[in-house]
């Protein structure tokens, strides 16, 4: 039963969660509005900025000897660069409201009486691989942002994946303790 209950909530606190992120409703935040303040900051991934941010971070305030060559090799970011990761956010938009956002709404959000009995016409429409696909895409974006803001780096999706390895070595130890108490 417990099982149950997990799979659940898991599968409710995804679509609610990928249903807040693709939201086009203007009065929620989603990732167009991340995208849209990256374009309307773009003066925020200077090279500048990006200086003062990392000596902001050091103890002393005191520039580090990397720190010119650091700067020197940091992408000019522009608001281009952004405008064109909203397109494939588009792409992305698009899987999951033809096929993601009618299980969203009509399971997870308002528990239509119409499809309660008949769920299996709102999942056939589902694969786990295109769902996935949307997963690593966030996760790439995400990783894409940290990148342009933290490290000066144009933003540029490599299609890059978690690190799976790292996440069952820390769930492994997350059991170990459990166990050890």
């Amino acid at each position: 039963m417990s099982w149950i209950l997990t799979k659940h909530s898991l599968q409710v606190t995804l679509f609610m969660t990928l249903g807040r992120v693709f939201d086009i409703d203007g009065d929620s935040f989603s990732i167009d509005d991340l995208l849209k303040t990256c374009i309307e900051e773009i003066q925020s991934f200077s090279k500048e900025k990006l200086r003062e941010r990392r000596l902001a971070e050091s103890d002393d305030q005191v520039e580090p000897e990397w720190m010119p060559d650091f700067i020197l090799r940091a992408d000019e970011i522009e608001q281009v660069d952004f405008q064109k990761l909203r397109s494939e956010v588009g792409k992305h938009r698009r899987i999951f409201e033809e096929n993601y956002k009618p299980i969203r709404h009509k399971l997870f959000a308002h528990s239509d009486k119409e499809h309660l009995e008949d769920r299996s016409s709102l999942w056939s429409s589902t694969n786990i691989g295109e769902l996935e696909s949307i997963l690593w895409f966030l996760y790439d974006l995400q990783q894409t942002l940290f990148d342009a803001y933290n490290n000066g780096k144009r933003p540029f999706l490599k299609g890059r994946k978690p690190n799976f390895d790292f996440y069952e070595d820390d769930f492994g130890r997350l059991l170990d303790q459990i166990k050890g108490t």
